[in-house]
């Protein structure tokens, strides 16, 4: 995968906060929508490529994938950030697969929307 593939897909790059590791190089970010409202976003890392120090051999860049999803109380006020949940899912997924998992995650009726559109 490369940074361009992200991009192809929809994700907007981004640069990363001072606060975050040194080894994280850049983000990207796409919100997955459709037509209630607003249902998640994934935050993809890209980390930079390390040489081990011992064998001189380069690693590539890896990426791995936050995905931010809201929870709310039932009260039916919600808000952004009520109750958010954050999944990480580590280097060895693909942008396929990770997409794929997390459409299925939210269609489990766990996770409910960011925000609907009515309430924009």
């Amino acid at each position: 995968m490369t940074d361009q593939d992200l991009i192809n897909r929809g994700f907007k790059q981004f640069e990363k906060a001072s606060f975050e590791p040194y080894g994280i190089e850049t983000k990207f970010q796409k919100r997955y929508d459709d037509e209630i409202g607003k249902r998640y976003f994934i935050t993809v890392n890209k980390w930079r490529s390390i040489v081990d120090s011992r064998t001189g051999m380069k690693w590539p860049p890896n990426y791995e994938y936050e995905v931010y999803f809201e929870k709310h109380d039932g009260d039916g006020k919600g808000g952004f950030g009520e109750k958010a949940i954050k999944i990480l899912l580590y280097a060895g997924w693909g942008i396929d697969e990770v997409e794929e998992y997390v459409q299925k995650l939210f269609e489990t009726g766990l996770f409910e929307y960011y925000e609907k559109w009515e309430e924009c």
